[in-house]
């Protein structure tokens, strides 16, 4: 038997409980700032039939979108510890120092996943929220303004609003918003993104 053993339903447990953290708490932070100034309701007083929906979004989400990420994720993490070459009979002083150095190595890895993980979460719980206001809400495009951020993003103009059904183009690639990737959009314009959204109504 080899060592250490890793569930890979585990690790998919687990980012489906981050992403539903995220998404909720920024749907709740962007009703509140946006939504709340116009009708009056703040999003702890939201009806049981719209938490109902936005569970339903959560969930359809999931299955579409997320699974399939977290199953690749969980693959790859599972076959990177296998290929430490621990074993039943491996000393434990042994195992504790492969183990550790295997955790060093991984901190890029794991800050590129919980980055855009946040970003892509934020970003859809933002979403989630707008669209369940039945307001005619428009999005725009906010890049962080350092020497990190891509050009293609900072090339992003935050005044260009458009329909929330619409996609961005970043780039010369569709993207919903930032790190989606559900449109085609390449690694290299979705890992480590930290852009965001605004919103504003639509003129009449």
């Amino acid at each position: 038997m080899s060592y250490p053993q890793s569930d890979e339903e585990v690790i998919i447990s687990s980012y489906r409980k981050a992403y539903r953290l995220i998404m909720e708490r920024e749907a709740d932070a962007t009703w509140n700032k946006y939504v709340t100034p116009i009708l009056g309701v703040r999003m702890k007083n939201i009806s049981d039939i719209n938490r109902t929906v936005w569970n339903r979004t959560i969930s359809r989400f999931f299955t579409t979108y997320i699974n399939p990420i977290a199953q690749s994720v969980a693959k790859t993490t599972i076959k990177l510890l296998q290929s430490l070459g621990i074993g039943s009979d491996t000393p434990e002083n042994e195992r504790k120092l492969i183990l550790a150095k295997f955790l060093d190595s991984q901190k890029g890895r794991a800050i590129n996943l919980g980055r855009t993980a946040t970003t892509h979460g934020m970003a859809r719980g933002a979403l989630m929220a707008m669209n369940s206001s039945n307001l005619p809400w428009q999005k725009s495009w906010v890049s962080m303004r350092d020497e990190e951020t891509r050009n293609s993003h900072r090339a992003m103009n935050p005044r260009e609003f458009i329909e929330l059904d619409r996609n961005f183009v970043v780039g010369g690639q569709q993207m919903m918003f930032p790190a989606d990737g559900s449109q085609g959009a390449s690694l290299d314009n979705i890992v480590n993104c930290r852009c965001g959204l605004d919103f504003k109504i639509r003129r009449r």
